[in-house]
């Protein structure tokens, strides 16, 4: 994943070996703990973390998502999100946001979500399209009470 390369030399200042006839550790195995160190980085986040395809379907989630959505990664994954966590009375405001994150632009919205016992909940979402070139998007997505406590959603 040569765009996992650039993007942890460039925020973690970190040298990743690119020959290996000079590097100490072969550049499969520099990977291979690179990866490693995303997915325990994926899967520590405290907040729910969903990466999607640009046809809004789920590749990965985190226990987070589990926790605050309901839905476990083996019954999440390939569906698309909106048909899971987005309330019926929702769906064209979900719709909408879909599309412009796919298009690139960052999003930061709060609105309602539905669980998968069918309770609502109020959530803060981030999205952005991470992988321009393979067209993934990730969505950070973590409970507000704050904005809806004075002032229940309709």
């Amino acid at each position: 994943m040569p765009w996992l390369e650039t993007d942890f030399r460039q925020r973690y200042n970190h040298a990743v070996p690119t020959d290996r006839v000079s590097a100490e550790v072969p550049l499969s195995g520099e990977l291979i703990r690179q990866e490693a160190l995303l997915d325990r980085l994926f899967a520590t986040v405290p907040e729910a973390i969903v990466a999607l395809d640009t046809d809004d379907s789920i590749l990965r989630v985190n226990p987070e998502f589990t926790k605050i959505l309901g839905y476990g990664e083996e019954e999440a994954l390939g569906r698309p999100i909106n048909e899971l966590v987005v309330p019926e009375e929702l769906c064209a405001e979900a719709e909408e946001y879909t599309r412009r994150g796919t298009r690139g632009e960052i999003l930061n919205v709060e609105t309602m979500r539905k669980r998968k016992d069918g309770a609502r909940v109020p959530v803060s979402i981030v999205v952005r399209l991470c992988d321009p070139e393979m067209r993934h998007v990730i969505a950070r997505i973590f409970p507000t009470r704050l904005r809806w406590q004075n002032e229940p959603p309709s």
